[in-house]
């Protein structure tokens, strides 16, 4: 059982107006479908959608690919029954997946936010002077 690829398929972001504070970034990332790939290794493509709401109002950033996942051919059956009869996925596998997406869809949103002058969604450290107030405003 391994990730064995990740890509992007939708990159989108909005700028409606500038910003201004005070800013609230929301983030969602959600799975939205899992399909079978065939081929000479068998894969399970798991699409997901990860989207920053700046608000209010303010832009948003979609950030859309999918993750390649391998194992053996009944367990990659198995994982697809279960998705089509509940759209749920084991836990433990979930994780790892969402865990390789957000970290992809977090840098690749960071670099598209900075090309409309967004600011970053994550707090990068900054270095203050001693008992000086940060000004940051995300």
């Amino acid at each position: 059982m391994s990730i064995v690829g990740l890509g992007f398929d939708k990159l989108l972001v909005d700028k409606k107006r500038p910003v201004q504070a005070p800013l609230k970034i929301n983030s969602n990332l959600v799975v939205t479908s899992l399909e079978k790939v065939e081929g000479k290794n068998p894969l399970l493509k798991f699409n997901y959608e990860f989207k920053l709401n700046y608000d209010p109002k303010i832009a948003e950033v979609i950030v859309g690919g999918h993750v390649l996942y391998t194992d053996k051919e009944k367990i990659l059956d198995n994982i697809l029954k279960e998705w089509k009869k509940n759209k749920k996925v084991d836990p433990d596998l979930v994780k790892q997946i969402i865990n390789v997406a957000i970290i992809r869809s977090n840098m690749k949103a960071i670099m598209l936010a900075e090309q409309v002058s967004l600011p970053p969604h994550i707090r990068f450290p900054v270095v203050a002077g001693k008992g000086k107030k940060s000004d940051y405003i995300s």
